[in-house]
This record gives C-alpha cells, sequence and structure tokens, in this order.
C-alpha cells in the first residue's frame, strides 16, 4: 500500500511535532529495551548460574572440612591434606583461599584467572563455633564467547532498526496524515533458571551418587548402578562416542543430553573429573549437573525475536508498495524449499548446510528493504513506468545494500547472515544470461542465495495480483519460469522449481493475501 500524505500549514506542522517527537523518543526506547533486555539478562545469568556452582562446590568442601576436624575448635589438618579436599570438590583452575577466624590465611591455592572472574565467600560452621572461612574464585571466560555472539546479535538488530527508523520512517510521519495508524511490535523477556544437582561414577563408570530428585527417570532408584548410556531416558546430544572417549582417558567432560519428562522435553549438561585414591588408583568421576532447558529455550527465542525485527523492518518497505507482509512470508518459504531440494545436488551439496539454510531464511524478508528509497510516485505508479523511472526503481537493489552495508559498519563486525542479506539485496534482480542489473553478472558469478530469491521473488509476483496487472494462475507462472530456465534463472534452480512447484502453490495458497 501506498502512504497518502496530506499538506499541512506550517502552524498545523508545528503543533504536531511535540507529540510525534515524544512518541518517536518512546518509541526508540522501548525498541532499544526489547532488542537490548533480554540479551542482558542471558549475559547476566552467565555469572548467576556461575555463582551458584561456586556457592555448592563452597558448602560442599566446608562440610568435608567440619567432618575432618571432628570436634576441634581450629582447623588442625595439614595443607597437604586440605589441598587433597580441594582438588576432590573443586573444578579445575578455581582459586581457593582458607582463613582462619581471625583473618590469617592457612592455604591458598592460586591459579593465573582470565576476566571476567565470579568469587563466592562461605564460612566454615561446626557445633563448637566457626572454624575458618573458604574463598572461591573461578573465571567464566569460556562463556565469553556467547555473551559476546548474543550481545552483538542484539547490537546487530539496534543498529538497523534505528537507522531505518530514523531515516525513513519517523521522516515519514512528519508528513502523514495525523490520522494514520502506526504499527506495533510485541516482544517477550526471556530469563533463564537453573537448577543444580551433584553425582558420582565408581570405576566401573557405573552411577553411584545422584541428588537429583525432580525428573523420576532419573532419580537414585532408575539410575544408581547404571552406566549412562545403559540408562533408556538419556538421548546425548552428539553420540555415546565422545563420552565414551573422554571417560576412558579419564578427562574432565562435559556432557550434554535430553530427556522426555511429563510431555516435554528437558536439557541437562553434566561437568565431571575424574577422582583418585591416596595411592592414586582411579575411583571414577565427581561432578555436578545443571538444567539448561531454559537456557537453550533462551537461545531459541533470542533468534526468534531477531527474525521478528528483521520481519518488521522488512515490512517497512513492504507498507509503501502494492505488495503485502504475505510477500515475505512466502518468498522466505519458497527460499528455503529449493535449498532444501538442492542440498543433495553435487554443485550445492558442500554449501547448503543446516546453518546455512537457516541463514537464507533469516535474510530472505530483507530482499526488497531498498524500496523505502524509492519515491511514492513510482513505486506506487498503477501503470508501466518510463524508462526514466525503471532506471530509478532499479536503484532499490544498490540503497537496500547500502542501508545494511552501513548497519553492519557501524558495528564493526561481520554478521554472517547480513552477508546473505546483502548479497540477496543486491543481485536478487541479475539474470543467468548477464541481462539483469544492477552489475550485469552472469551464470555462477551471482551469489547462489540471489539467484534462489531470483526466482522465489518472480513466481510471488506472477500470480499476484497488482494494480497494473492480473494475477497469473499456477500454470501460467510454471510456464513462464520454465521459458526463463537458462536465461533468467539457474538451470538447477528451475529444474528443482519444476520437481516442487507444486509445493510452491500450496505455501502460496496457505499464506495468501487476505
Amino acid at each position: 500500500m501506498c502512504l497518502k500524505y496530506t499538506y499541512m500549514r506550517p502552524d498545523s506542522l508545528a503543533s504536531s511535532l511535540p507529540s510525534i517527537q515524544k512518541l518517536r523518543m518512546l518509541l526508540v526506547l522501548v525498541f532499544i529495551a526489547v532488542c537490548l533486555l533480554p540479551a542482558t539478562i542471558f549475559t547476566i545469568r552467565q555469572f548467576e548460574e556461575a555463582r551458584v556452582i561456586l556457592s555448592d562446590e563452597a558448602l560442599i568442601l566446608s562440610k568435608l572440612i567440619t567432618r575432618e576436624v571432628g570436634g576441634a575448635t581450629e582447623l588442625n589438618l595439614s595443607n597437604a591434606r586440605l589441598e587433597e579436599l580441594a582438588q576432590d570438590v573443586l573444578q579445575k583452575k578455581t582459586t581457593l583461599q582458607l582463613t582462619t577466624p581471625a583473618g590469617s590465611q592457612l592455604i591458598a591455592i592460586e591459579h593465573a584467572l582470565e576476566a571476567p572472574n565470579v568469587s563466592f565467600t562461605q564460612s566454615i560452621t561446626a557445633p563448637q563455633g566457626n572454624l575458618g572461612t573458604i574463598t572461591l574464585t573461578r573465571s567464566i571466560n569460556d562463556r565469553l564467547p556467547i555473551m559476546i555472539a548474543v550481545l552483538v546479535g542484539a547490537l546487530t538488530v539496534v543498529t538497523l532498526g534505528l537507522y531505518l527508523l530514523n531515516t525513513r520512517v519517523f521522516r515519514g510521519w512528519l508528513r502523514a496524515e495525523r490520522a494514520e495508524s502506526i504499527s506495533r511490535k510485541r516482544f517477550a523477556d526471556i530469563a533463564t533458571v537453573s537448577s543444580d544437582w551433584f553425582w558420582e561414577l565408581d570405576s566401573q563408570l557405573k552411577l553411584s551418587l545422584t541428588t537429583l530428585t525432580k525428573v523420576a527417570a532419573l532419580s537414585a532408584d532408575n539410575t544408581l548402578g547404571k552406566r549412562l548410556w545403559d540408562i533408556p531416558a538419556i538421548v546425548p546430544e552428539d553420540n555415546w562416542l565422545t563420552l565414551k572417549d573422554d571417560l576412558s582417558e579419564q578427562a574432565d567432560f562435559i556432557f550434554i543430553y535430553s530427556i522426555k519428562d511429563n510431555a516435554q522435553t528437558l536439557w541437562h549438561e553434566l561437568r565431571g573429573t575424574p577422582r583418585y585414591s591416596d595411592d592414586g588408583q582411579f575411583e571414577g568421576y565427581r561432578g555436578a549437573g545443571r538444567d539448561i532447558t531454559k537456557e537453550r529455550r533462551s537461545a531459541s527465542e533470542i533468534a526468534q525475536l531477531q527474525e521478528v525485527v528483521i520481519h518488521a523492518m522488512a515490512s517497512l518497505a513492504e507498507t509503501r508498495d502494492n505488495e503485502t507482509g504475505n510477500h515475505i512470508i512466502r518468498t522466505k518459504k519458497y527460499v528455503r524449499l529449493l535449498a532444501e531440494h538442492l542440498r543433495h545436488h553435487p554443485r550445492f551439496e558442500s554449501l547448503l548446510t543446516d546453518d546455512y539454510i537457516d541463514q537464507l531464511y533469516k535474510s530472505a524478508p530483507l530482499h526488497d528493504i531498498g524500496k523505502v528509497g524509492i519515491k511514492d510516485e513510482i513505486l506506487c505508479k498503477p501503470g508501466k513506468l518510463t524508462p526514466e523511472e525503471f532506471e530509478i526503481m532499479k536503484t532499490h537493489t544498490t540503497v537496500g545494500y547500502d542501508a545494511i552495508v552501513r548497519a553492519e559498519e557501524a558495528l564493526g563486525v561481520e554478521i554472517p547472515f547480513l552477508q546473505h542479506a546483502k548479497d540477496i539485496a543486491l543481485y536478487h534482480q541479475e539474470k543467468w544470461d548477464g541481462s539483469g542489473y544492477p552489475e550485469g553478472l552472469a551464470g555462477d558469478a551471482i551469489p547462489f542465495s540471489a539467484r534462489l530469491m531470483a526466482l522465489a521473488d518472480v513466481y510471488d509476483a506472477l500470480i499476484s495480483e497488482r494494480v497494473y496487472k492480473r494475477a497469473f494462475s499456477h500454470e501460467e507462472a510454471i510456464k513462464l519460469i520454465k521459458e526463463g530456465i537458462g536465461t533468467h534463472f539457474d538451470p538447477d534452480v528451475g529444474a528443482t522449481f519444476l520437481v516442487v512447484h507444486d509445493q510452491f502453490q500450496k505455501i502460496a495458497k496457505e499464506f495468501a493475501d487476505e
């Protein structure tokens, strides 16, 4: 649809500015908060979870020390014994400081820790009084990459969104009728909560201790005396071979698995370290477990949140055209359908991984984002464009590309799915024989993502009604696309369309314009 503008007298326009400015500020703040809050919560949660693990380790260590001391009123254990107890309980690279009630240091186990760090202090309390204080410190630097990735993803969405809002949407509001409706977007905050438990394996790698009680299938009655791979309810994320190799090497390990509980899938993470007897004999493993179900769901929801924002940004371009929001949904589903069927083709099998296809699906909605830079009298013209007007229309490819590039440069990093978005925005009007625009690329010189979008976009344009044309039937669209194979379209992409065209029609009907 085209926005209809009305003339506003200067005094009328001036009187409307305060309310528009307030609304603009409010929307900017809400947009930034909705984009950044989930990522911020996710990052803070990493520190909280590490601190919970340290608190449990400190509690266990204090109880072990209390048991060793017996009825003594002070810590009478040797440094060697204290270090041995600490090594049994603590994960590697954990700094320990043990002090008396008076503050003097009894033992210190130091490690070079990379920031950021998390610390926890626990008093050693016995019936006879306070025996001292344990302070544990551990680096969570291993979690830093995922925290950075989540924050960078959120900043990417914020930067691109604010650029489009400030340069296109807000500027248009000042000229639009005051009765023009404003699109609203709703997002949900994401929070992660995890619960922890402890477990032990004996020298035969059979479960000898578990404090997990929340999941019936993994309770002590159902798991003690069994190896992990002998518990039918456990489904490893990767495979059992990796875990077995780690256990056979008596090395520290991290094992992630899923389990069904009351019709829902739970995800758990086990972190284990080997334990040895006084004479150096391997006695099994000891470790902690975490319920990471909500953490997994949070990562998925953040990806969904980014997809919603991308879809909203793409819709800004569609609202100024004669196309509908369903055009975005249909074309990205066409692209995924083609990619899924081409992934076993010898030309593309090494390229079309699950991650690549997912990035194509996410970036496809931005193919016509450049239309926000085309004047309404051209973009919404009901008849055929003049040669001069068509030259201006063709610039929507470079306008869209430049907008994405500027957003990416503002972040200072390259985001994989934005690379696909740039290729699709710039090259989706190129043709296999080199007669397309803006650069006249031909054959494999055209990025593969743009070749998929070219066919998807043409099919949807053919079957959709426009003010300047009727909607073609599915059969007519097939005929026209077939004629364009080898000239307009990649031959293999076109051949795949002819195989799956009935699924194209199904998508078109399911997401038809209202």
